[in-house]
């Protein structure tokens, strides 16, 4: 064999490296970690997703009951005065039946 074909001998690690984790495995702690917090955020995310999914469903629900309006109840409310808006109206339906018994 010549000198070119022979392994190069083992080498040893430097006194100082003994004992410390390789660089591999740093990176590999350091993607755990990254990835363990990713899981945490999007379990955090998950639960206030399903808290506002069963808010959402609870109103759907009452929604979907019906109206918890009083049927006698009024529900439109106007600020002019009612004598003058009944003048108006009736004038709106005076106008109507003319055009119709044309």
């Amino acid at each position: 064999m010549s000198k070119v074909d022979k392994p190069a001998p083992a080498q040893k690690p430097p006194p100082d490296a003994v004992g410390m984790p390789s660089f591999s495995s740093v990176r590999s702690a350091e993607s755990l970690r990254k990835l363990r917090s990713l899981v945490k955020r999007a379990a955090k995310e998950l639960r206030r997703l399903k808290k506002e999914n069963a808010a959402l469903a609870a109103r759907i629900r009452e929604l979907e009951a019906g109206p918890r309006i009083d049927p006698n109840a009024t529900l439109l409310m106007f600020e002019e005065d009612p004598k003058r808006m009944k003048t108006a109206v009736n004038g709106f339906i005076q106008a109507i039946d003319n055009y119709l018994a044309k």
